[in-house]
């Protein structure tokens, strides 16, 4: 079963958009593989688009976890796996968060429709 296996510790930098990971962040997945943001990473949480974040605002909710570790997943590619095993990723840490499933499928959806192109490919 996926799970998280260490606490969000994140700061708020100065420029009021971008966060610093406190410390090392972990994420089973259900398939046992183990995810991780170091320390020091800097994440904006969000690779959702805009039009979502009304609804669900990006460092917020019961799928603030998830976003952390799928906006490191696009921004950096230091986890270096497909744009569509990060999105299928980030279904299973909100699935492991509580986050109900038509938040679930909103989120994914916008992910698949619009993340593309936050997606850092190398």
């Amino acid at each position: 079963m996926a799970r998280f296996l260490d606490p969000l510790i994140v700061e708020c930098l100065p420029d009021g958009r971008n966060w610093r990971i406190q410390h090392e962040y972990r994420f089973a997945a259900d398939s046992g593989e183990v995810f991780y943001i170091p320390a020091g990473g800097i994440i904006d949480f969000a690779s959702t688009p805009r039009i979502v974040w009304r609804i669900y605002p990006p460092a917020t909710g019961p799928y603030r976890r998830g976003a952390a570790l799928h906006d490191w997943i696009y921004k950096t590619r230091q986890i270096a796996i497909s744009r569509f095993r990060g999105d299928t990723l980030f279904v299973e840490a909100m699935d492991a968060d509580g986050t109900n499933i038509a938040t679930q499928r909103v989120i994914y959806r916008a992910v698949r429709m619009f993340g593309g192109s936050s997606y850092v490919d190398r």
